[in-house]
């Protein structure tokens, strides 16, 4: 697997993470999805990072529109939450500090 896959599943527990603070998926479920990976061999942990760095390549993700975040946030496993038809919601810089680095 590539470091691009390792980020892949990384960012997908930290989705999970937010959606489970947001009340939008139950904590047991982020716990399944985690030890589905992890039977994988995937990473599921956020690496030690400079905030700031990540904050900034995150504003020019794919992903970024118009200067905000956004994120496909699962609602269950295999089903994610949709905001305006699309599958792309919004995440303050403030919320994935508290969500992802606490």
């Amino acid at each position: 697997l590539t470091p691009h896959g390792y980020a892949v599943s990384v960012g997908s527990v930290g989705a999970a993470k937010i959606s489970v603070r947001r009340g939008m998926l139950k904590p047991e479920e982020l716990q399944r999805y985690v030890n589905l990976l992890r039977m994988f061999g995937l990473p599921t942990d956020m690496p030690t990072v400079d905030t700031d760095k990540l904050m900034k390549v995150m504003r020019t993700d794919k992903k970024a529109e118009m200067g905000k975040t956004l994120f496909v946030l699962p609602v269950s496993i295999g089903e994610m939450a949709t905001a305006n038809g699309k599958y792309k919601i919004p995440v303050s810089e403030k919320e994935l500090v508290e969500t992802l680095f606490s």
